[in-house]
Parts: C-alpha cells; sequence; structure tokens
C-alpha cells in the first residue's frame, strides 16, 4: 500500500521521476561496436551527450560529482548475455529456504 499511495501522491502533486540531464562518460577500452552503440544510445533529454574519459579520471570524476555514471568496457571483454546475468545473479542472490 505504501507504494501505490507514493505513485498516487507523486503524480497528484507534480513530482518528477524521470532522469533528465543526466551527466554521463564512457570509458572506451576495447572500442568495439557494440560499446560504440551503447554509446549512442544515451539519448537527450535523458542523457547529456555522453563525454570520453581515460580510465585514470573514472574514480575522480565520480567522486566530484560530475558524473551520474560511467560506462567502462574494458579491453578484450565480451558482451554479457541474458543467461550469463541470469546465471550471476542467481549464484550470488540469497533465497530463503
Amino acid at each position: 500500500m505504501p507504494a501505490f499511495s507514493f505513485s498516487v501522491y507523486s503524480v497528484a502533486t507534480g513530482v518528477k521521476t524521470e532522469i533528465e540531464n543526466a551527466s554521463v562518460a564512457v570509458v572506451d577500452g576495447d572500442h568495439s561496436a557494440l560499446s560504440s552503440r551503447l554509446r549512442e544510445a544515451f539519448l537527450q533529454p535523458y542523457f547529456r551527450l555522453p563525454a570520453m574519459i581515460d580510465r585514470s579520471e573514472l574514480d575522480p570524476a565520480m567522486d566530484r560529482g560530475e558524473r551520474t555514471f560511467v560506462l567502462d568496457s574494458r579491453p578484450g571483454s565480451r558482451p554479457i548475455s541474458c543467461a550469463d546475468a541470469s546465471r550471476s545473479f542467481s549464484s550470488t542472490s540469497t533465497r530463503p529456504p
């Protein structure tokens, strides 16, 4: 019930729940077609145009609050499939007996 109440309240009072103009950076270590497509998927007005940064700039930029998030594609990385993500989540999550 509390989630429903919040939803009704936020719509009634005009509280904005969408992201807008988020500052994003990309560390493109693999220079693949996939990382390029991911970089192009950040669309305005939700995101600013992604800044290309070096890996050494990643932590300082996040610590200073200059970036909402950073996409980091490492050299030689491979895409994660839905099956990989599901297995990873299943192996790290705790389930009640």
